[in-house]
Parts: structure tokens; C-alpha cells; sequence
């Protein structure tokens, strides 16, 4: 009896040396993972392969595939076509999926994405719902601008100007995050001899003044990138959304006020005409790049989440920010403008496919444990560890279970964005 189980030890031994069975490499216990290309794909490839063998630490047995999709929409399609195991999903990829009739069902909310905070935004608030008022006066603030009492902001954390800085602690987490439109200063503009943007000399850049200029965006799913700006230009053709955002004199650049008025201002291809408050718009490859297109003024602006210049400028060391002296530089808030702040949006998904548990019981809770165990690996700022790992990939800095009701406002922007022929 003993001899038969050594025979079949080796042999099984063989089989493994030879190739013939996976052993070790069981396709049941091989996670593969998707990034959205938010961020520049072979920084994305070098922050996987960091994040891996945490990952692994924390779902023992499992080997982590983590690549990055060559667009937004290619990681939905690899996932409800079950070419992978889990994507991240932004929020308007994920309502998406849930309603279109091809891919409805096909994909299940496994996390939520938790964020640090901007101070700015507990400084400088209304009350309840933010009103196109509260949020024009965070710009002001994050612009270094007088707000509506006469004030200049001064951060309560470090009594500086806005510079990114963030909320303190777990409590100040949020579950939502806002598109933010910036520009390069008209001072730093010049020295590129490039026109200037403040055109009425009010001593601020107007969401008006961009009518004909040319915005970097990203690709039609990403909510901060695309979406929610599209829904904020079109709520221009309401004069109360004028009124706070628009510039003394708008209607001389802006005038062709029937069309104003009939779909506000919109993000065109190319030949923008600013009299009808067109933009052309640019689809940039993720966020390092629109930054970096403003910076050099190849655009004139750009969307991001908030705030891209911290995230991806500020906070983010690398070779790119390291030379052209942005990491840990407060004079990037300087020399750039902030233009407009968006409503809120949902937070980004980790989302898995709905037909995972009868192809690999068990790895969705497995792979649900390991994320929460990696993003509380240390701390963000701490080379080397989950937490810090997590942030640099997508501002992360906890992951909470995922909770469908959240994302029902997400689907009826997906909703009218389909309405308007977006």
C-alpha cells in the first residue's frame, strides 16, 4: 500500500516537472485582473507587479494576473465576456453594464473604492446638497480667490492656500469624488506664447472663456473624464448655471444664444465653434497625461477627478514630476487656474463577473479580503507597502463592500448621457 502512494507521488511528481498537470498553476486559483487605463499603462504594469505579491500574502493559495485594459470600455468587455475574473470599474462603466441588454447581469459589484477627502471641501461647503453656488465658491478657494464672504481660504489643517490637502483620518473618508476643470495660468501661458484665457480680465477663467479652446478628456465611461463634464456643460443652457459659472461679457463670445439655450455647451471633435460655446475636446491617455498636456500647453484645459494636480503632480513621485519639478511643487496650484467643480460621483468599483462562482468557488470572498487586508498594508507614502501601492495606482485608500443602491444615481446619468447621443 505504502509502495502504491509513493508511485503515484512521483508520478504525479513527473507530471508536474514535465508539464503535463498544472499543479501548482491550477487554473481554478489563477486571479486575473484588469486596470482601467487611467493612469499612464506602464506605470500601471510597474504598480501590479508591486501590488501582486501582496496580494497574494493575503489570499494564500492564489496567483495574481493583473494587467491594464487598452481602454475603459475593453476592461467591461473583457469582464461580462469572461475573458477576466475582476475589473475596475468606474462607476459609469459599472451602470454601464447594468444597463445595457447585452451585458445587464453580467457583472456583480464586489467593492466599493474608499477615498481620502479634500479639506477644501469641509472648509468651504453649503448646506445638504451642494449648489452650483457652494461649489463655485470651492473653486475660489482652491484658486486663491476671494469666496462669497470676502475672505481668502486658508486651509484649517496647515493655515496655507489650497495645495491637495487632504482629510485626516478614516472618519473624513469619503465615498464620492468630483470632475474638476482646470488651465494653466495666463502668466505661464505667455511664457509658452500662448493666448491668454482670461480674455475679460476679471482675474479669473470662466467655464465661458474656454468656448473654442481645446480640453483634454478621457474615454466616453470614465465618469470624471467625460460624463459628468458633458452633464455640467449641458446644464450651461440653464440661466441659473450661467449665472454662477459664466463671466462678465459671455454673451458676446457665446453668441449664438438659441442653441445656448437649447443644449448648453458641448464637447465637439474638432472645428469647436465658440459662438455656439463648443469645446474641442482631446481624449488624453489617462491622467498623467492631461496633466501634462496643460503644463505644456498642448490644451488649454482639462477634466480630472479632484484633483488630478495633487494626485498625479503634486503627491506623485516619479520621473515626470521629478523633472519637470512638480512632485511636492505648491507652485503648481500657482500656476494653474481651477475653472469648475461637477456634482458628485460615485466612487470606482472592483466588480467581478457574475459567472465566476461556479467556475472558481470561492475566490470572490478570497479576492474581497485580500484588497481590504492590501489598502491598510501600511500607509500611503510608505514605499513599499499595499497602502501606499493602492494610492499611487487610483487614490485609493480603503475598499468597503460593495453596495448596488449607491450606484443608482450612476445609472440614470448613464441614462441621459445615452439620451443625449454621448
Amino acid at each position: 500500500m505504502k509502495k502504491s502512494k509513493l508511485l503515484a507521488s512521483a508520478f504525479m511528481s513527473l507530471l508536474c516537472l514535465g508539464g503535463l498537470a498544472s499543479c501548482g498553476n491550477d487554473e481554478s486559483k489563477l486571479v486575473k485582473i484588469q486596470f482601467v487605463p487611467s493612469r499612464d499603462a506602464s506605470e500601471l504594469t510597474s504598480l501590479a507587479s508591486s501590488l501582486t505579491p501582496i496580494l497574494e500574502k493575503y489570499a494564500p493559495g492564489y496567483k495574481f494576473e493583473i494587467k491594464t485594459g487598452t481602454d475603459y470600455a475593453a476592461v467591461t468587455e473583457a469582464l461580462v465576456s469572461d475573458q477576466i475574473d475582476f475589473g475596475f470599474l468606474t462607476a459609469s462603466g459599472y451602470a454601464q453594464a447594468e444597463s445595457e441588454d447585452d451585458t445587464k447581469g453580467k457583472v456583480k459589484l464586489l467593492l466599493t473604492a474608499v477615498r481620502d477627502g479634500y479639506q477644501v471641501q469641509n472648509d468651504v461647503k453649503g448646506s445638504g446638497n451642494l449648489t452650483n453656488a457652494d461649489r463655485a465658491n470651492q473653486v475660489a478657494a482652491m484658486d486663491n480667490r476671494p469666496l462669497a464672504d470676502g475672505t481668502t481660504y486658508k486651509c484649517s489643517i496647515d493655515n496655507k492656500p489650497y495645495q491637495g490637502q487632504q482629510t485626516q483620518g478614516e472618519a473624513n473618508q469619503v465615498q464620492f469624488y468630483c470632475s474638476v476643470l482646470f488651465t494653466l495660468n495666463d502668466a505661464e501661458r505667455a511664457k509658452l506664447g500662448k493666448p491668454a484665457l482670461d480674455v475679460n480680465g476679471d482675474g479669473k477663467i470662466t467655464v465661458d472663456e474656454l468656448a473654442g479652446k481645446t480640453v483634454a478628456r478621457q474615454g466616453q465611461t470614465s465618469g470624471a473624464g467625460y460624463l459628468y463634464p458633458s452633464k455640467f456643460l449641458w446644464d450651461m443652457k440653464e440661466e441659473s448655471a450661467r449665472n454662477v459659472w459664466f463671466g462678465e461679457g459671455w454673451n458676446t463670445r457665446i453668441t449664438d444664444t438659441a442653441t445656448l439655450n437649447s443644449k448648453g455647451m458641448r464637447m465637439v471633435e474638432k472645428d469647436a465653434n465658440a459662438a455656439k460655446g463648443e469645446i474641442n475636446a482631446v481624449q488624453a491617455a489617462g491622467y498623467d497625461a492631461a496633466l501634462l498636456k496643460v503644463m505644456d500647453g498642448t490644451v488649454d484645459g482639462a477634466w480630472g477627478f479632484m484633483d488630478i494636480r495633487y494626485a498625479n503632480g503634486y503627491a506623485k513621485k516619479n520621473e515626470t514630476t521629478q523633472a519637470n519639478g512638480w512632485y511636492q511643487n505648491p507652485e503648481l496650484f500657482t500656476k494653474t487656474r481651477t475653472v469648475a467643480l461637477t456634482s458628485g460621483i460615485y466612487n470606482d468599483t472592483i466588480c467581478t463577473r457574475t459567472s465566476l462562482e461556479k467556475d472558481k468557488p470561492g475566490m470572490a470572498a478570497a479576492v474581497k479580503e485580500a484588497f481590504k487586508k492590501a489598502a491598510k498594508d501600511g500607509k500611503k507614502g510608505e514605499e513599499g507597502t499595499g497602502a501606499d501601492i493602492i494610492y499611487k495606482i487610483y487614490s485609493h485608500t480603503a475598499y468597503q463592500d460593495g453596495n448596488e443602491e449607491g450606484y443608482k444615481s450612476e445609472v440614470e446619468m448613464y441614462k441621459w448621457k445615452v439620451a443625449q447621443g454621448f
